[in-house]
């Protein structure tokens, strides 16, 4: 699925810069990161995927969980020191908007420029 569609992006994605691709907390479970793997299909010439860059501390299961849950255990992500200055953040599933909210203020605090956000799905919980 991701050559199917992050990948088609990323050949015509264009920016004068490297841009980095960072997985949103790329844990490697059940022998892979789903994150991971939709970060480096966008692999191409203006973009470099990084991994293990963004991480929760906080390693709570959200699956299931409502936005109020959410909101009240934040993932308080750690933020590893890259060289780019602007990024794309990729998950995989967003549920609430809650996970790449806190990890767009994390990007932020830390003078990232956050160009945008790419997800493979989007499953709404109220």
């Amino acid at each position: 699925m991701a050559k199917n569609s992050l990948k088609k992006f990323s050949t015509t994605f264009n920016m004068s810069e490297s841009i980095a691709a960072i997985a949103v907390d790329d844990i490697v479970e059940d022998s892979y990161s789903h994150t991971a793997v939709l970060c480096k299909s966008l692999k191409s010439k203006g973009i470099k995927p990084l991994y293990g860059k963004l991480r929760a501390k906080n390693r709570l299961s959200y699956s299931g969980q409502s936005r109020e849950f959410r909101l009240k255990n934040p993932r308080d992500f750690q933020l590893l020191n890259f060289s780019q200055s602007s990024v794309i953040l990729v998950d995989d599933i967003i549920t609430t908007g809650s996970t790449l909210s806190e990890a767009i203020t994390v990007m932020t605090k830390n003078k990232k420029e956050v160009l945008f956000c790419l997800t493979l799905c989007d499953v709404s919980i109220k």
